[in-house]
């Protein structure tokens, strides 16, 4: 994980350099619905809030499956989860099941064994890796370091899709990852994330999608991969046969105990969970995502347009989640323009405290950005606490991994948006440089008020004080806030032609609801009343390294005339 934070600090850094513009001057064209390749057409959606849920259903999905089985995920761990995965996966093989796992290398799996396994378990079963660095599994840190000096952009190409189809007929898009953490089996940190469930003919859509990735010259074959077929050839055992060799024991028996109850069978979910639309759009990023080019393999940045496009055209609300808040140039403009054009316009944003955080350098450039962000774009932030008071909700009341009376810890991790009441969109795009210069990414978009409603619901209960503490601009005394103002001033001037932020920013706060008031939005009146501020990192001890780290970085990093 230290190496992905280290990572994702040198791509905000060098991202922030990209002029790469959609029109003229970096701006966002308005995208009418209407002249999207929209999908009119009766389907089913339905949300997966609940990690373990988003579990359960999946393993019923894949035993249902009766032809094929394609799964696309960035992560893909040597865990409980990830080993649960390959033991339904082989069984779906060996009863006739095509089934097609495609992984990014760069932080799956790092035993060989383990892919050596998969990679022959039957005819039936195929895996391949995404842009694996080096041509292995496990590339040692030394023979990276020249791929990163030489081939970063490259290296940093990333497939970040999460998707799966089961028989063409129904899939599953979002952020999770077949990891522990993101079904709420994590014995420390877990992710509160978000998947949808779509059957329809959008479907087509996702499967040709896949189908581009799999033929891609960047998808190789596992067995392929130097130190999985130098295992391959020297014959040894690889023992990954039963449950007990894979450690999942526990798990299959949870599982099978949970299922007793009958809530998360497949049929039982379509029910209570999935309703009517007709229409559905699916967007995604070719493979090969050009960085820093347009114009390249057809469409290099579609889900951008297509996003940065619909938020253009929103006229009322706008409601975001995000694990990460960072704006480059063309985010900034984005909402500069829209706060122009709609003064009124309500932007609010759910996203992660330096607490609940799992990347302190996104962190940083946000906490960089703050004043921007709330004076200049009228953002209203809600940061999302490591400890939330849903934690029923969240946790699902199931026996996680380890210690069962330990309080569960939690990063947010959904990726959604809410435009107008009417448009509701989940999928794995992030509101950072990541996701719109290197990552490839997926979202599945509905035009449906029930749905957007259902939705916005969900991201409100994430938002609420007992979840959330509230970013906004600080009360001060006249002279103290002119002097404040007037510190801040000298900082970005500094930082105007120079690496450095020297000033500590103090124009904004997290701010904790007082026990006897109701929820109210930072714009109210009586906000100040029913809302204590408590400091720029609560729940963040001064000994924490990530606190310094943030702070470091957030004064010595790169300048935000660049970022901006």
């Amino acid at each position: 994980m230290r190496c992905l934070t280290w990572l994702t600090a040198l791509a905000v850094l060098v991202s922030s350099l990209a002029c790469s513009a959609l029109e003229p001057g970096g701006r966002f064209r308005s995208v009418v619905w209407d002249e999207l390749p929209v999908s009119k057409a009766p389907h089913r959606v339905g949300l997966l809030d609940s990690g373990w849920e988003a579990l359960a259903l999946r393993v019923h999905l894949i035993r249902t499956a009766e032809r094929t089985l394609d799964m696309q995920t960035f992560i893909w761990a040597d865990d409980e989860v990830g080993r649960l995965m390959v033991h339904e996966l082989v069984a779906a093989a060996r009863r006739g099941v095509r089934v097609r796992l495609l992984a990014d290398q760069m932080f799956s799996t790092t035993e060989p064994d383990l892919v050596a396994y998969v990679s022959t378990a039957h005819e039936n079963l195929l895996l391949q890796h995404y842009n694996p660095n080096r041509k292995r599994i496990a590339p040692s840190a030394l023979s990276m370091l020249p791929e990163l000096m030489l081939r970063f952009e490259d290296v940093n190409q990333r497939m970040h899709d999460k998707v799966m189809v089961v028989d063409g007929r129904i899939a599953i898009v979002g952020g999770r990852n077949l990891e522990n953490a993101y079904f709420d089996y994590a014995e420390g940190m877990n992710f509160k994330d978000r998947e949808m469930v779509v059957e329809g003919p959008v479907i087509e859509d996702i499967v040709t999608s896949f189908e581009r990735f799999w033929v891609h010259v960047r998808s190789i074959e596992s067995a392929d991969l130097i130190d999985v077929a130098r295992l391959l050839r020297s014959g040894r055992p690889l023992p990954w046969e039963t449950p007990e060799q894979l450690g999942i024991t526990g798990l299959l028996d949870e599982l099978a105990l949970w299922s007793a109850t009958g809530v998360e069978v497949v049929e039982d979910y379509r029910k209570r969970r999935m309703s009517s639309v007709e229409q559905v759009l699916f967007s995604c990023d070719q493979p090969g995502k050009p960085w820093l080019r347009e114009g390249e393999d057809g469409a290099p940045r579609e889900l951008l347009r297509v996003l940065g496009g619909l938020v253009r055209g929103a006229r009322e609300s706008v409601l975001v989640q995000s694990p990460y808040l960072v704006l480059g140039q063309r985010g900034a403009r984005l909402f500069e323009d829209m706060r122009a054009d709609e003064p009124e316009l309500v932007v609010r944003v759910s996203t992660n405290s330096l607490a609940a955080t799992d990347s302190w350098p996104t962190y940083a450039m946000s906490y960089r950005q703050k004043r921007l962000m709330i004076e200049t774009l009228g953002f209203q932030i809600h940061e999302y606490k490591p400890y939330p008071g849903d934690l029923q909700a969240a946790f699902s009341g199931h026996q996680r991994a380890g210690d069962p009376e330990a309080e569960p810890r939690y990063c947010l991790h959904s990726k959604s948006l809410v435009l107008d009441g009417q448009i509701a969109a989940v999928g794995s795009f992030n509101l950072d440089p990541r996701s719109s210069d290197f990552n490839t990414e997926v979202m599945l978009l509905v035009r449906d008020e029930r749905f957007a409603e259902e939705l916005t619901r969900s991201i409100e209960t994430d938002i609420h004080p007992r979840n959330s503490w509230t970013v906004w601009k600080r009360e001060h005394p006249l002279i103290q806030e002119q002097m404040v103002d007037l510190l801040d001033f000298f900082s970005r001037a500094i930082a105007s032609v120079t690496t450095l932020d020297p000033w500590p920013s103090q124009y904004a706060s997290a701010f904790e609801m007082r026990g006897d008031c109701e929820p109210l939005e930072p714009t109210d009146p009586r906000f100040y009343d029913c809302y204590l501020p408590i400091g720029n990192f609560p729940g963040v001890s001064p000994k924490e390294e990530k606190l310094l780290y943030t702070l470091l970085f957030k004064t010595f990093a790169t300048s935000t005339n660049w970022l901006l």
